[in-house]
């Protein structure tokens, strides 16, 4: 048994985070579904205000607001003390509801996977 919903059938709120635009749900997502390519993290929000983003992280338990898909990169820096990465986020600055919903396919359209480039020693 798969555990959250298809990435491929579910609608997606767009958000833009630190300037690149991504797909945001507050369900979870299972990961066989995600296509190779797509990066997948989790949104932690504040303890005292659970409608305020304020940090993505590379998996979350305590706190969890939702799932984020992208195709860019997020850095993130490794905790010190657990296991995980995260970058803390600005919400007034940082995240921008942008008010719509699309299906995976559609932001893929307009915001296609990036291939990994080559190295110069590759080329």
């Amino acid at each position: 048994m798969r555990f959250g919903v298809n990435a491929k059938e579910h609608r997606f709120e767009t958000v833009t985070l630190f300037g690149h635009p991504m797909l945001f749900t507050t369900s979870h997502i299972d990961h066989s579904t995600i296509p190779r390519g797509v990066h997948l993290y989790a949104v932690r929000h504040h303890s005292e205000n659970q409608g305020q983003p304020i940090q993505v992280c590379a998996w979350a338990v305590a706190n969890r607001y939702g799932s984020l898909l992208s195709t860019t990169p997020i850095p993130l820096q490794r905790h010190p003390k657990y296991d995980n990465s995260f970058k803390d986020i600005d919400p007034e600055k940082d995240w921008v509801d942008n008010g719509y919903s699309v299906k995976l396919r559609e932001y893929l359209e307009h915001y296609p996977i990036q291939k990994p480039r080559k190295r110069d020693h590759e080329r």
